[in-house]
């Protein structure tokens, strides 16, 4: 098999212990792959679904990761934006529970909602006062509130209320 010369010393340098440490080696890899499929054509099926393979997983994991806060102010945002998108989840599901109840499951649900609610707000202020003083308190305070909403979300739709 006659293998292009540039590709072999992309292999050879690519045999050092750090992986990948030639940007050629992988353009080798498919000059290979494409000698050897013209070598021997009963595996030409095998080997382009093996590429289809190849390029769906090379696209999958080349995909730019998320874009998160990285200062104490946009992490406070993101946290307030969370419990809010979350606060109306909560409120949404509430109401459309509410409706389906008579008077005296309204007046229970209701009760129990308020308790609820200073649990959280309680809960939120004791987790955030572990940083009292500190720029981490008010995101402390804030995902702490996002974190019950989304179980209180949880446990009203699967009617453990």
């Amino acid at each position: 098999m006659n293998i292009p010369k540039l590709c072999i010393s992309s292999v050879e340098s690519a045999s050092n212990k750090t992986p990948f440490s030639s940007p050629l080696s992988g353009g080798c890899l498919l000059l290979s792959l494409f000698a050897f499929i013209r070598v021997h054509p009963r595996l030409k099926c095998f080997f382009s679904c093996l590429g289809v393979f190849v390029v769906v997983f090379a696209f999958t994991f080349s995909t730019p990761a998320p874009v998160h806060a990285q200062s104490q102010p946009e992490m406070n945002a993101e946290a307030a934006a969370r419990f809010e998108k979350y606060d109306k989840e909560l409120n949404r599901v509430y109401q459309g529970i509410l409706k389906g109840l008579d008077a005296e499951g309204q007046k229970k649900l209701k009760a129990a909602e308020e308790a609820w609610i200073k649990y959280r707000d309680a809960e939120a202020a004791f987790q955030a006062d572990s940083e009292r003083g500190g720029s981490l308190s008010n995101y402390i305070y804030l995902d702490t509130q996002a974190t019950l909403t989304k179980a209180r979300i949880d446990a009203l739709k699967k009617g453990g209320g």
